[in-house]
């Protein structure tokens, strides 16, 4: 995969996401956070693109079909102090014992969910123009 391909997919997802209902989902035990249709197909691959963002991309027409931030919780939020205002009120759990937090997206005409959408969208953007690991 060339490097003008990935900044392309990259560019599509705001778009993308729209349309599919991309849903935001922490899993609290690996620490990573998706940004994804609640099922990423089967013939999706993987492709870091920062050294915190990855991509999955449709193995036939290189469509995004998800984004991951492997260590969100570990790493991410550490550099992005911004997202932790919006990341105590998203993904809050009543069960200890619940691993996966889902937030969906687009269903609710909540301010902090599209605020975290719009932050997330924006920063991908800019960090894939500025920090794109070598293809």
């Amino acid at each position: 995969m060339n490097k003008l391909k990935l900044e392309n997919a990259v560019k599509n997802i705001p778009a993308i996401a729209n349309k599919e209902n991309w849903t935001f989902t922490l899993d609290k035990e690996e620490g990573s956070l998706f940004y994804a249709p609640k099922i990423i197909p089967n013939n999706s691959a993987l492709y870091q693109i920062t050294d915190e963002y990855a991509i999955y991309l449709d193995n036939k027409n290189s469509k995004p079909t998800g984004v991951v931030v492997e260590y969100y919780q570990g790493n991410f939020l550490q550099h992005h102090k911004i997202f932790n205002k919006f990341n105590t009120k998203l993904f809050k759990t009543k069960e200890k014992e619940r691993k996966i937090v889902v937030v969906d997206s687009r269903s609710a005409k909540n301010e902090d969910i599209e605020t975290f959408r719009a932050l997330f969208e924006n920063n991908l953007m800019k960090e894939t123009a500025t920090k794109m690991v070598i293809v």
